[in-house]
């Protein structure tokens, strides 16, 4: 009866076949899934509707990339760079000039995610064809995912800070209602007129929230939305098979709580028993 996509790559492929197949499709609207799939439109759909964001640069060659990087002021300041379209942190990079102290290199873990302008250049040069990418200034806060549902009867908005991540998995999220966060969400979804299951993700600056990305689906710990009394992913399931939606399903019971994700395992014994830690 419905397939809900859980992947940026599938998410794209199903949105574009609604209506094409035999069940439904629990996802935005193709235009929906494009503008949210792609980091580049969702900076510029943030600046279209005066909300904050980072300070950002479209580049699709190796002097447009120079120039940004000048523009956003590196070397002196930290730049991000990630392409247009992608999850889970890849092709995500931190562009650095900083050195490490002695103390920084005996005692933290090598940082994957930061690379120097020259590897970079270096990097991209060995590609068959130059790729577009989203160069963005370097923010420093508490990141934030949001949890939203909404139809034209229904909107819910669940933020949650993401104390600890791995390779862009929330580990350890904290259901926090930030007002300032849920305010300029709201007023995102309105200017644009979305509707469906998705999330978005910010980093809270000293100036306020700043949108980073979002993801047009089902988000990876999107079950912690639960713990505010408002199962979000059940209300999209009963408004895309029109089920009844009772008003108890949207009143929020206890926004607050930490989810906390663990890797598990099996253990099977030679004598055939078998054990799930």
């Amino acid at each position: 009866d419905l397939v809900i996509p859980q992947t940026t790559a599938e998410n794209a492929f199903l949105a574009s076949q609604r209506g094409g197949l035999d069940a439904l499709i629990l996802c935005p609207s193709p235009g929906q899934v494009s503008l949210l799939n792609d980091k580049g439109k969702l900076l510029q759909s943030f600046a279209d509707a005066a909300l904050p964001h980072p300070s950002f640069h479209i580049s699709k060659s190796a002097t447009s990339l120079e120039a940004s990087l000048e523009a956003l002021g590196f070397p002196h300041n930290d730049v991000v760079i990630k392409p247009p379209s992608s999850n889970g942190m890849r092709g995500v990079r931190r562009i650095s000039s900083k050195t490490i102290s002695f103390s920084d290199f005996a005692t933290r873990k090598p940082d994957s995610w930061a690379m120097s302008r020259d590897e970079l250049f270096k990097v991209l040069s060995s590609a068959e064809e130059w790729p577009e990418l989203v160069v963005m200034e370097f923010l420093e806060g508490a990141e934030y995912s949001v949890d939203i549902f909404r139809s034209p009867e229904i909107e819910t908005i669940v933020p949650r800070r993401r104390d600890e991540m791995r390779a862009g998995i929330s580990m350890k999220t904290t259901l926090h209602f930030e007002p300032a966060l849920i305010e300029v969400v709201g007023n995102f979804i309105e200017f644009h007129k979305l509707e469906g299951l998705f999330g978005l993700q910010f980093i809270f600056t000293d100036s306020g929230p700043m949108v980073l990305e979002s993801n047009p689906r089902v988000q990876g710990s999107m079950v912690a939305s639960l713990m505010s009394g408002v199962n979000l992913l059940w209300l999209a399931v009963k408004h895309t098979l029109q089920l009844e939606i009772y008003p108890g399903e949207t009143q929020f019971i206890e926004p607050g709580g930490v989810f906390t994700r663990s890797w598990g395992g099996a253990l099977e014994y030679a004598n055939g028993s078998r054990e799930i830690i």
